[in-house]
């Protein structure tokens, strides 16, 4: 299977039953144009590393395959969610003006650029980018990022056959340092687990890897591995503004085991004479609900804390969200899902510990107003989102912001938070122009 994906070398659509994340990531961009599959989720890792490498993509559209013989014309609508199978011309020319259509308003969003994401009151908000290689830091340099939010790590290993060693792990974080120049970089500690790893690298099937022994209950486990990425991301921290970020953690035992082996990495370069910063920041990432309730008590223990969304979202609703089954209840827009949002912004807030959201749900504009009347001031989204993400900042005020997450906090279902930011950003967007 791996072998065939290899073997593209035209232009193509990719039509599957399912693709791993590590498939998706060894994906040729020079010709597959996109792929849609039968199985997945919009909040799915496959989804997520699509979005990063900026390959359309449809997941978890159920049975289609027995309709496809191979060949035949194929339109892929990801804004939509839709596969055409032979479409008719009208169909074609209708898609050819959808394409111009968003070539237009790219041209325009490419205009703030270079203008900071400030909002009509003068709140400044940091746009930063979220990537999986090192080859995407040019996407986010052009589109004015300040900085990279995310650096998921992981793809060193799901793009190899063998194990990374530390000076790969050095090589890689060296080209993202030297190409910000100076602007800050956030190097998450590897995010694996069993639905990530490589057939090649798994002992053994988890029955239900989303709970099971994945990033940082994994790092802890093979200690040799973690120390490894933690040597490297020090050795990096002497060239710039490096910080490193734990993944899932979900108790303070992980949070003070963690900072104990990068202690004790620390103490191991000091007595060799390796330059490193000792005053690395280090942050933890908030994905379960218990990370949030207890935020009081982690919030002292960390410089700067990033909200995951995905995550938080997956454990607080108890839904998969690689699994199209249920893609239908993993929903951002779950009262829920807000409250923890707000207290965990909130706690971090009255601490004085920066925090950021990273999961899709920042890159989405439909939520940017109510992330910025959450009070967030750091948003951590794809390179492709970061122009649309600005042009929405730079149109509205953090005063009427407030007033849509208040609304939003009050209502009762995620059917009527969603309609209510779907229409607050329709208002916005057609009183607005790229400014």
């Amino acid at each position: 299977r791996r072998e065939t994906l290899a073997a593209i070398s035209q232009p193509v659509i990719v039509l599957a039953h399912n693709l791993t994340p590590s498939e998706t990531a060894n994906l040729d961009r020079r010709f597959v144009q996109g792929f849609a599959t039968e199985l997945g989720g919009p909040g799915s890792h496959t989804a997520i590393v699509a979005e990063g490498l900026e390959i359309p993509a449809v997941v978890g559209l159920g049975p289609f395959l027995a309709d496809v013989s191979g060949g035949e014309p194929v339109i892929l609508d990801g804004n939509q969610g839709l596969v055409i199978l032979q479409p008719d011309e009208e169909t074609i020319a209708h898609y050819r003006l959808e394409v111009e259509a968003a070539r237009t308003v790219a041209v325009k969003l490419d205009r703030l650029r270079d203008l900071p994401a400030e909002t009509l009151d003068g709140v400044r908000v940091q746009l930063t980018g979220n990537i999986e290689f090192p080859s995407e830091v040019e996407q986010c340099l052009s589109r004015g990022c300040d900085g990279i939010g995310l650096y998921r790590t992981e793809f060193l290993y799901l793009t190899s056959r063998r194990e990374p060693t530390e000076e790969d792990h050095f090589a890689a974080y060296v080209e993202v340092v030297q190409a910000m120049l100076g602007k800050p970089i956030v190097i998450r500690t590897l995010d694996l687990g069993a639905d990530k790893m490589r057939t090649e690298t798994t002992s053994e099937e988890e029955r239900n890897p989303c709970l099971g022994l994945r990033s940082i209950r994994l790092s802890l486990r093979q200690l040799p591995m973690f120390r490894t990425q933690l040597r490297a991301i020090l050795r990096a921290s002497a060239l710039g503004d490096v910080r490193v970020l734990f993944p899932l953690v979900s108790t303070i035992v992980e949070l003070r085991q963690a900072r104990m082996v990068l202690a004790d990495v620390m103490e191991d370069l000091a007595e060799h004479g390796i330059a490193f910063n000792r005053k690395m920041p280090v942050g933890m990432m908030v994905e379960t609900p218990a990370a949030v309730v207890l935020l009081d008590k982690f919030i002292k223990e960390v410089d700067f804390v990033s909200v995951g969304t995905n995550d938080l979202i997956q454990y607080t609703l108890a839904v998969d969200r690689g699994n199209k089954e249920v893609a239908d209840l993993y929903n951002a827009c779950d009262p829920a899902v807000l409250r923890l949002l707000r207290r965990s912004l909130d706690v971090a807030r009255e601490a004085g510990v920066p925090a950021n959201v990273c999961g899709q749900m920042s890159g989405s504009v439909m939520y940017t107003q109510l992330l910025l009347g959450l009070g967030l001031r750091q948003l951590s989204v794809p390179a492709s989102a970061i122009p649309e993400v600005k042009q929405v900042c730079r149109s509205v005020s953090v005063a009427e912001c407030r007033g849509i997450a208040e609304r939003a906090l009050e209502m009762d279902g995620a059917g009527e938070v969603k309609a209510f930011l779907r229409e607050q950003l329709r208002r916005l967007l057609s009183s607005q122009t790229v400014a």
